[in-house]
């Protein structure tokens, strides 16, 4: 497995349309609505912790996780 000490960009995609004001409960992540009736969460996150937590509330509220991508934030 890669070993990376870069901060972390997360994409993940939700079933169904979310009220935007959820952000500060998903710690701030950002909350887009798509045309194919999903929610997209994104920002950063400091650790696998605070991916794990917010996964949890995922759960914890019953939404279907449809998609999670991550990438590597440039320090440039």
């Amino acid at each position: 497995m890669e070993q990376c000490n870069g901060e972390y960009s997360y994409l993940i995609e939700l079933q169904d349309h979310l009220d935007l004001s959820w952000s500060s409960y998903f710690d701030n992540m950002s909350l887009s609505l798509s045309s194919q009736g999903t929610t997209i969460l994104s920002g950063k996150l400091r650790d696998q912790a605070a991916l794990h937590a917010l996964l949890r509330k995922v759960q914890n509220l019953g939404l279907t996780l449809i998609a999670l991508q991550r990438s590597v934030v440039s320090s440039e």
